[in-house]
């Protein structure tokens, strides 16, 4: 590993002569990425869990389900552009309903690492991910993300306005809960937007590429940022970033204890992100969550689990069934009421909770924290939640898939850290326009005009999979 910073510059170098334009698809950039990175670190993100079986159906799912495109309607104009959290005080805009998806140690990829996916993300507009194991700290993405270079100095926002595109800050449930609770006032204080909880990682996934190569420690210095030096890294993390780091991790976090409690000590929106079973869907919304993302962690956790694309369907139905997930013509007319920040119905015991609890004569008897009080005594409503998809998304056709089944957006892992390799901040865009290409071209020949019209009907089931050319991986 002590050779990574020379490899990194070669490539850096490379990339100066060798125009991202050539680079059609995100095989391609992947393809470019492989050349150009050390055997170790190319396998560290492309490789999968065990057998590589989650891996291999993540983007064998979407092989599966076909598109059933609507023709004879006016596409003169498409507009991919959305709003997250919409009508309430959280509400978000980015300009397609593709997402960065968090994710640590980018600094492998690239020198600027986070610093260059941020400024990557602000110029497309694009919501961006960081994640508890960045290697660049939560508050320099953010003051980057801030004071991106503009063409006229003089507009250019003081250093302590807030992100000018929505961050939202990636964390684990630790055994500490007071590091945990740091770690979100952190974010707050630094202007994120929303907070990621993953929960499919109470122990991390047996990758055996990273063994064999010999692949478990950071170079020497680079550092899992986000945590407090003395505490954390020079006990736990020295030897590596995954195994070592689950010792503070706490497995015997849950939805009935913990969400809530998260919920309770932040005015952000919280997502929910590792989800596959419906079961699991319903018992986060329920426990007060704001978005659930649908992910299988891209492969890397838990082999021969199901892929997230053929995950979302039931869960987008089991949501829907438990009114926490509307169809775009019920959403107008369901009549709804939200208690913004400190007003947030809560019945969280924890100590560290700062909402109000309810008045016991005031809650009906099935109230849960995911519920509101509505401008009638005595009655409620469901906050409706917003569902994210992650894990294999490659092409804007996979993108439309996912909304067709019920998601909002899609985030990126992969192929951001690809783009990263082969061009730092212009390759992380490169990404990002490939997909902001694909995906329009797909909506206008699905005859989409803008996202409010990708529905149910057009996927159909029954594609054979298989689709994906060897030589390109």
């Amino acid at each position: 590993m002590g050779d990574v910073k020379r490899q990194q510059a070669a490539a850096v170098e490379a990339s100066i002569h060798q125009p991202l334009e050539r680079l059609l698809s995100l095989d391609d950039v992947q393809a470019e990425a492989r050349k150009r990175l050390p055997k170790a670190l190319y396998e560290y993100v492309a490789s999968g869990s065990d057998d590589e079986q989650t891996l291999w159906e993540n983007r064998q799912g979407f092989k599966r389900h076909l598109l059933c495109p609507r023709v004879g309607v006016d596409v003169s104009k498409v507009d991919m552009s959305l709003t997250l959290f919409e009508d309430t005080a959280h509400a978000q805009h980015a300009s397609l309903p593709i997402m960065i998806s968090p994710a640590g140690v980018h600094c492998l990829m690239h020198p600027d690492g986070e610093i260059a996916t941020v400024r990557a993300a602000q110029r497309e507009q694009v919501v961006m991910g960081v994640s508890q194991h960045a290697t660049t700290c939560m508050e320099d993405v953010a003051k980057a993300a801030v004071t991106l270079p503009t063409p006229s100095p003089a507009s250019s926002p003081p250093p302590s306005a807030p992100p000018s595109t929505p961050l939202w800050y990636q964390l684990y449930i630790l055994r500490d809960r007071s590091l945990t609770l740091s770690l979100v006032r952190r974010a707050e204080s630094s202007g994120y937007q929303a907070l990621i909880l993953t929960v499919d990682s109470p122990v991390f996934g047996f990758r055996e590429a990273d063994w064999r190569n010999g692949f478990a420690g950071l170079p020497e210095g680079m550092i899992l940022a986000n945590y407090p030096t003395k505490r954390a890294y020079d006990d736990r993390m020295k030897g590596g970033w995954d195994q070592n780091s689950e010792a503070l991790l706490d497995r015997s976090s849950s939805f009935e204890r913990d969400l809530p409690w998260l919920c309770s000590v932040t005015s952000l929106p919280v997502v929910v992100k590792g989800i596959v079973a419906p079961e699991d869907a319903v018992a986060a919304a329920e426990a007060g969550c704001h978005g659930i993302i649908v992910s299988n962690h891209g492969g890397r956790q838990l082999d021969s689990c199901i892929s997230s694309i053929e995950a979302l369907p039931d869960i987008a139905e089991a949501l829907r069934q438990k009114g926490f997930l509307l169809d775009a013509d019920r959403r107008a007319q369901r009549p709804r009421a939200r208690l913004a920040g400190s007003q947030r119905a809560c019945l969280s015991p924890h100590p560290f909770c700062r909402h109000p609890p309810v008045l016991r004569s005031q809650r009906p008897p099935s109230f849960f924290p995911p519920y509101v009080l509505s401008p009638h005594p005595y009655s409620i409503i469901p906050l409706v939640v917003s569902l994210f998809l992650d894990s294999g998304v490659r092409r804007g056709t996979d993108v439309l898939k996912a909304m067709a089944l019920g998601a909002t957006a899609v985030l990126l892992g992969k192929p951001i850290f690809f783009g990263l390799a082969v061009g730092g901040e212009e390759g992380v865009r490169r990404v990002v326009e490939i997909l902001r290409r694909e995906t329009e071209v797909a909506m206008i020949l699905c005859g989409c005009s803008d996202l409010g019209k990708v529905g149910r009907g057009l996927v159909r089931e029954g594609g054979r999979g298989s689709y994906i050319r060897p030589s390109r991986l």
